[in-house]
């Protein structure tokens, strides 16, 4: 058999670890271009392209996919997960065997470009992959299998569960590529009645509403920890602005204790226990308190 892999940031390179580990080596890794990262606009690799080098596997990056790289992409298999591209329905016709796609939700719920975010943010109580034979509209395909994440997801950041979604779905990947192979999966096709569909992520949506629970608020720093984060802005002795990035925090009590951050939302307390100024290192809340508290007056 021989099959090719598609994928781009770290989701990827944990899936294809699990492949791996099976015997399951891609004749090929497909990634997108390096891109400028950061404040300063450093061209970087993504994580699958280091990956692929440090394990010799032969590589392809391109920015699209274009009709000059089918003799390049002949295989009897595509594999993708989190490549960041769509694949032009010319693409899927090439392997003989199609294309299969690992997304980390039950679906059809949660289609899109953030399922795992959607997830916490909502407080959903559970998560899982599904692996699904590609079509042409977004994780509309059919599903071959799927498996649900059975540890509780009430306290887990999107960083956190990304790690885990994406072991839970290169081993049953790698399951699948094997059945499928074999012809042992009969497709089954999704109920598009209760399909529900995830936004792409912005750097607004991080800005903290206060008209907002506290569970929603907490919810809220979980899903989008590490990006975009979740911020709100205040104005220093000077009258310039100043963006106050919340780490961590959990729900309290209406009982307020001197020395401690709280965050006033809809329908009670938060407490800050982790944050981040502008320019800064991460602090905790009560060094915060120590320090800064100025900035909250």
């Amino acid at each position: 058999m021989k099959f090719i892999f598609f994928g781009t940031p770290e989701f990827s390179v944990i899936v294809l670890k699990q492949l791996l580990k099976q015997g399951l080596k891609p004749s090929l890794v497909v990634t997108t271009e390096d891109k400028p990262v950061g404040r300063k606009q450093k061209l970087t690799a993504p994580p699958l392209k280091l990956f692929a080098k440090k394990n010799s596997i032969p590589l392809l990056q391109l920015d699209g996919l274009y009709s000059n790289m089918k003799e390049k992409l002949q295989a009897d298999l595509f594999v993708v997960a989190a490549y960041g591209n769509i694949l032009p329905k010319a693409f899927l016709n090439i392997p003989a065997k199609g294309v299969l796609n690992v997304h980390p939700s039950l679906l059809p719920k949660y289609r899109g470009p953030s399922p795992i975010h959607t997830a916490i943010l909502n407080g959903d109580k559970e998560t899982g992959v599904s692996i699904i034979l590609l079509d042409e509209k977004m994780d509309h395909g059919p599903i071959l299998y799927q498996e649900i994440y059975e540890k509780d997801i009430s306290s887990i950041t999107t960083p956190e569960l990304t790690k885990e979604l994406a072991v839970l779905g290169g081993k049953l990947l790698s399951q699948t590529i094997v059945d499928w192979m074999n012809n042992a999966i009969e497709p089954i096709p999704q109920d598009d009645k209760n399909a529900t569909f995830t936004k792409m992520i912005q750097k607004k949506d991080g800005l903290i509403d206060f008209n907002n629970t506290a569970q929603y608020i907490e919810r809220q720093i979980r899903a989008y920890a590490k990006w975009p984060s979740v911020y709100y802005f205040v104005k220093d002795k000077e009258d310039r602005l100043v963006r106050i990035k919340i780490i961590k925090a959990h729900v309290s009590s209406n009982t307020k204790k001197k020395g401690v951050f709280y965050i006033n939302a809809k329908d009670g307390l938060l407490v800050v226990d982790e944050v981040q100024i502008e320019g800064k290192k991460v602090m905790s809340g009560e060094d915060f308190m120590r320090g800064y508290a100025e900035l909250l007056k």
